[in-house]
């Protein structure tokens, strides 16, 4: 998995022959070698050939994708119903609903970008970005020598009026 540059560490590595799993959590690395001592539990219903680690999950399994909770339910029938607003896909199975939930993008926070040509610098709201243009893009009229002058920079402008010009001569680079 990889984010912004850097991989997540993934410091518990399965040291049997051949196998290269690896993972964040301790207690993954033990549910992972539990596969490699053959101690699975498997479906029971025939024509399954799914294995679990877990008996539970055998339980969950079979209560999700094989039990018929009612006589009246039909084998076909579809019964969750995703809440996103617009979508409102059908699902037979629960599991099924909550994988197609996660396949629903959130946005919520909302990429503006800085649209003076020289700056195109980009912020994760609208806000932000309202606050960079007020501080960086705000110019004003120097009422010295009239050029136009950032509001962040007009300060540091004015200094160079001050005294003839004094404060020029101090920064000037003398390579």
């Amino acid at each position: 998995m990889r984010f912004e540059g850097f991989f997540i560490q993934r410091p518990y590595v399965c040291l049997v022959d051949d196998c290269h799993a690896s993972y964040r959590r301790n207690d993954h690395l033990t549910r992972h070698l539990l596969k490699h001592e053959g101690r699975l539990f498997k479906c029971p219903i025939e024509n399954c050939d799914r294995q679990f680690v877990f008996q539970g999950n055998v339980k969950r399994h079979v209560n999700e994708f094989h039990s018929q909770k009612s006589p009246s339910t039909n084998a076909g029938e579809k019964k969750y119903v995703c809440q996103e607003s617009g979508c409102g896909k059908v699902f037979r199975y629960l599991s099924k609903l909550q994988k197609h939930e996660d396949s629903h993008v959130k946005l919520d926070p909302v990429e503006a970008i800085c649209a003076e040509p020289a700056c195109m610098k980009h912020f994760f709201n609208v806000q932000c970005l309202q606050a960079h243009v007020q501080s960086c893009h705000t110019y004003l009229t120097c009422e010295i020598c009239g050029t136009k002058q950032s509001k962040k920079n007009l300060k540091r402008h004015l200094r160079t009026h001050e005294s003839g010009g004094g404060s020029v001569e101090r920064i000037k680079c003398h390579f």
